[in-house]
């Protein structure tokens, strides 16, 4: 497993354009405003554009254009300062209308805050939980969890056990209660992994959290703005918000929500988890209740325009269309020769394989990489993630099958193994 994986990274390294960076020193007297933005729009011109229709790596979002407006209108406002009780009250709006969305407890208060991002969020959980449960260290974290577990690790010197999962990332909830024990402080659940979308089974991970006194978390950076808004029984999803036992949520608007980046949430199924983390201030004389000190009030600000433009009816129409479009590119790579899915999709992001075989799909990679497409390999799985999203449309996804189709045909014919691999083999070749 070791060689397999090192080769893997080796490989990718080596197809990987070298960047030499130049080491630039501050000017000295300074350059005009025109010189400095036309050197900004030729840095610009070397990434590609959302509208491109190449960009199927990423969760962010394209921001929408009022949520823009609303960023940049309060995007001086700071959220520590009097003088701005605007972003203030937007953001007790924003926690409100979260909370009573996720069935918390108690919607009337304040019992989170708009954070920078996923990561923050999730850190910022097992923070106010261990100041609630002193002593204990240990957070139960299935492998597939965000990589902010290594962080939380570091900087609240908690221990992260890994709890296995299946080879399509099922996780068996008996595995998770094997490993409690009297140090055991809390349990990382997803909902929606950032690599393939897989959803824990969190009532069942409430349970055993209710069962040994645990602090379940719930990181719904991915799926927290889809999961809501579709039908459960249709696409087989289960509950993960408060209503199913969790005491924390991690949420991402500049994900699914349409936020410019920079909008991530924490929420609280009751307002002693924010009271554990506040600090008293000495100078300015404020009460701190957030793990960062001075916040923009621009991601505040653009949280609660979508929230408000969007309601529950846009939000809903908008998950079910990226359901849909992902279904619609599963149909399509049933066309394309050698294709599998590492998993069986449950919200937009796809693990795909190729010919059952690492450097095979390293190959694939490299050939759409040359065709322009952004499409991440992953080493963990071995696998090329494709992320469904709401600037790709079904013309984008007509032009990835056809290049797929083209980079099947352009490196040779596929002879199927005997016995396939592959967890979801829907490719013509793999269904055979």
């Amino acid at each position: 497993m070791f060689s397999q994986r090192l080769l893997w990274m080796l490989l990718y390294i080596l197809t990987q354009k070298n960047i030499l960076v130049n080491c630039n020193k501050m000017e000295q007297n300074g350059l005009r405003e025109d010189e400095v933005l036309d050197q900004l729009v030729s840095r610009a011109s070397e990434d590609t554009t959302f509208d491109s229709g190449l960009i199927f790596n990423t969760e962010c979002c394209d921001p929408h254009p009022l949520a823009v407006s609303a960023y940049n209108m309060f995007m001086d406002r700071n959220m520590m300062k009097e003088q701005n009780p605007s972003v203030n009250q937007m953001e007790i709006e924003v926690i409100q209308m979260l909370s009573e969305l996720f069935y918390a407890p108690d919607s009337s208060g304040l019992n989170g805050y708009v954070a920078s991002g996923g990561t923050e969020a999730n850190i910022v959980a097992f923070w106010a939980a261990s100041r609630k449960n002193p002593g204990k260290r240990k957070i139960l974290t299935p492998r597939h969890a965000h990589y902010s577990k290594d962080k939380i690790e570091m900087l609240l010197g908690l221990e992260a056990v890994e709890v296995p999962v299946s080879r399509d990332f099922r996780l068996d909830p008996s595995d998770v209660e094997k490993l409690v024990d009297n140090d055991t402080l809390g349990i990382f659940a997803t909902a929606g992994t950032s690599r393939l979308g897989v959803i824990d089974p969190i009532p069942d991970l409430a349970r055993i959290a209710d069962k040994h006194g645990l602090h379940l978390h719930v990181d719904a950076a991915y799926g927290g703005y889809i999961i809501p808004f579709l039908d459960k029984e249709k696409y087989g999803l289960p509950d993960i918000g408060f209503e199913a036992g969790a005491h924390s949520i991690t949420l991402d608007p500049h994900k699914f929500g349409l936020c410019p980046l920079g909008a991530g949430i924490i929420l609280f199924s009751d307002s002693s988890y924010i009271d554990s983390i506040a600090y008293q201030a000495d100078f300015p004389k404020i009460e701190n209740r957030t793990l960062q000190g001075s916040r923009s009030g621009g991601p505040v600000a653009a949280t609660w325009a979508m929230l408000k433009h969007l309601g529950i009816e846009g939000y809903e129409r908008l998950a079910e269309s990226l359901m849909e479009r992902r279904d619609y590119l599963v149909q399509n790579l049933k066309d394309v020769d050698g294709i599998g899915l590492i998993t069986e999709p449950k919200l937009s992001a796809l693990g795909i394989t190729y010919r059952d075989d690492d450097n095979e799909t390293l190959l694939l990679h490299n050939y759409m990489k040359r065709e322009g497409f952004k499409i991440t390999p992953d080493m963990n799985p071995n696998s090329l993630r494709v992320i469904m999203h709401h600037h790709i449309t079904k013309g984008h996804i007509d032009n990835l099958v056809q290049n797929l189709k083209e980079a099947a045909k352009s490196l040779g014919a596929y002879v199927p193994n005997s016995v396939s691999k592959v967890p979801y083999p829907i490719g013509k070749s793999l269904s055979a």
